[in-house]
C-alpha cells in the first residue's frame, strides 16, 4: 500500500519446483516498534519457457527461436548501410511465453495486485528517448514466424508502453525496462491459461530512430493478494447463526455478534458486524461496527 516499507522474505521452494513456503521474521513480528498491521503478499516470478525473434525480410524463419546472444536482439526497424549490425533491412519483433499460470487458477482476476514484465535492454540506436510497446501474443512454438505471429500486434492486445532509451554513454545506460501487463495477466487469469505470451515492438518503424536491442533472459512477475475465507462460527449471544422463520428473538438491550474470520494468504482478517432492522418489507442498517481484528 501507499507509504508502508516493503520487505523482502525468506523462501523455501517445494522438490516439485510448483509452490513455495515463505517465512516471516517473527522477531519483526514480535517487535515493539514493528508498525501494524502487516500485509503478506506474495509475489511469484514465472521464468520464460520460450522466446523468439521474427522479422518482416525472412517472414517464413524460425531462426530467431531462443535467441541466445547477451548483446541482446532487436527490435524495430533495422536498415541496412545505417547500422553495422543491419546485414539487410528489415522489422523485428520479439516474443516471449511464460509457463506455469495454472498454479493461479485458485485466483480471481480481482485478486491481482500487479503484473510486471522486465526485459534487459542492452542498447538503443541514440539517446533520444523512442516508445517501445508489449502486446498480449499467441503462444509460442519452435516454428513461431513472422507469418504466424505479426498479425497479433494488435491495438486491442496492446498492454504496458514505454518511452525511453538505454544505450551505453547516454544520460540512461542498459538497463531492466519494466512493462505493466496486469490488463493482459487478468485475462490469462479469467481464462485459465496456462501460459502468457507477451511481444515487444517499436512504436517507431520508419527510421532505426525507434531501434533497440533486448536481452534473451526477460522475466515476468505477478503480485496477488486472495480474498479473505468466508467467516465461520458466526453466532449471535452463542446461539449460532440462523435465518428464515427459526431464526431466535432476543429480549436484551444489547446482544454479542462474533465470528471467526481466516486469510488464504496467512493475512491477520479483519470483521466489521452490521446491525440492521425489517421495517415494512425491507431492511435498513442501524448500526456497523469498526473493524476487529479476528
Amino acid at each position: 500500500l501507499p507509504g508502508d516499507a516493503v520487505a523482502l522474505m525468506r523462501t523455501k521452494v517445494a522438490a516439485d519446483g510448483r509452490s513455495f513456503t515463505a517465512a516471516v521474521d517473527e522477531a519483526m513480528v514480535a517487535d515493539d516498534q514493528t508498525a501494524w498491521p502487516l500485509h503478506f503478499d506474495p509475489a511469484a516470478t514465472n521464468s520464460r519457457s520460450e522466446w523468439t525473434m521474427i522479422e518482416s525480410a525472412l517472414p517464413s524463419s524460425s531462426s530467431g527461436y531462443k535467441f541466445s546472444s547477451d548483446n541482446g536482439t532487436g527490435v524495430g526497424r533495422c536498415v541496412y548501410g545505417v547500422a553495422a549490425e543491419c546485414n539487410r533491412t528489415t522489422t523485428k519483433r520479439l516474443i516471449w511465453e511464460f509457463g506455469g499460470l495454472g498454479e493461479f487458477a485458485v485466483l480471481e482476476p480481482r485478486e491481482l495486485i500487479s503484473a510486471s514484465f522486465s526485459a534487459w535492454g542492452t542498447h538503443s540506436y541514440s539517446c533520444t528517448d523512442k516508445m517501445v510497446k508489449s502486446y498480449r501474443m499467441a503462444d509460442l512454438t519452435s516454428t513461431s514466424t513472422w507469418n504466424s505471429h505479426a498479425g497479433y500486434f494488435t491495438s486491442d492486445r496492446e498492454m504496458g508502453t514505454k518511452t525511453l532509451h538505454h544505450k551505453s554513454g547516454c544520460p540512461t545506460g542498459p538497463k531492466w525496462v519494466e512493462f505493466n501487463v496486469l490488463a493482459g495477466a487478468k485475462q490469462k487469469i479469467e481464462w485459465n491459461d496456462d501460459t502468457f505470451s507477451i511481444g515487444l515492438a517499436a512504436a517507431d518503424t520508419a527510421s532505426m530512430a525507434g531501434w533497440k536491442r533486448y536481452r534473451w533472459d526477460a522475466r515476468l512477475e505477478i503480485e496477488y493478494n486472495r480474498a479473505p475465507n468466508t467467516p465461520t462460527s458466526m453466532s449471535t449471544d452463542s446461539r449460532g447463526c440462523v435465518t428464515g422463520s427459526t431464526r431466535p428473538l432476543l429480549n436484551e438491550p444489547t446482544a454479542l455478534l462474533s465470528a471467526s474470520a481466516s486469510d488464504p494468504d496467512g493475512d491477520h482478517a479483519r470483521v466489521r458486524f452490521t446491525l440492521q432492522k425489517y421495517v415494512s418489507g425491507a431492511w435498513s442498517t442501524t448500526w456497523t461496527s469498526l473493524y476487529t481484528t479476528a
